[in-house]
């Protein structure tokens, strides 16, 4: 009963955090747009990284069938990654986004293959299958702040692909 209630609350937050994002890039998918601005890229991601911990202390505390000695490790754990993906991925994306121009569509194509596309694109479809991988996963285990982080994280990778392809 526990794991149906846990999908409920997952697929809850899917649709909402869906919404949003569609409402916040455009719709449908094929005219969204990326972020306009570079700093836009790291206000989601922080803010996607930074709702993971009240939602891992929410998923942990909440759940019956979850031993009480079992709650702090996987707290402390969302808490250190999160930090650490912090520094981390900021330092990435200014690396990746040196060059990227916005706004750009977040489905886009570019004429003309070259390598780096193609490695640009294989990359990019990699990170979006690890995306995929983690929002499976926070649906069954009805964690919201692991699927908004999965849907902002996809975008990101999206729009990051097209602002470096299209400039």
């Amino acid at each position: 009963m526990m794991r149906l209630y846990d999908l409920g609350v997952g697929l809850a937050v899917l649709a909402l955090s869906a919404a949003c994002l569609y409402a916040y890039s455009g719709f449908p998918l094929a005219a969204a747009t990326s972020p306009r601005r570079k700093r836009d890229f790291y206000l989601l991601y922080l803010a996607a990284l930074v709702l993971q911990i009240p939602s891992s202390i929410y998923c942990h505390l909440h759940g019956v069938n979850r031993p009480e000695h079992a709650v702090l490790l996987p707290v402390v754990s969302a808490i250190m990654s999160a930090l650490f993906f912090a520094v981390v991925g900021s330092l990435a994306w200014f690396v990746v986004l040196r060059k990227a121009v916005f706004p750009a569509p977040v489905c886009y194509w570019p004429s003309a293959q070259s390598r780096f596309n193609t490695i640009l694109t294989a990359a990019c479809a990699a990170l979006l299958l690890l995306c995929l991988h983690e929002l499976i996963s926070a649906l069954w285990n009805g964690d919201p702040g692991g699927v908004l982080a999965a849907w902002v994280i996809a975008y990101l990778f999206l729009s990051a692909r097209a602002g470096l392809l299209s400039s």
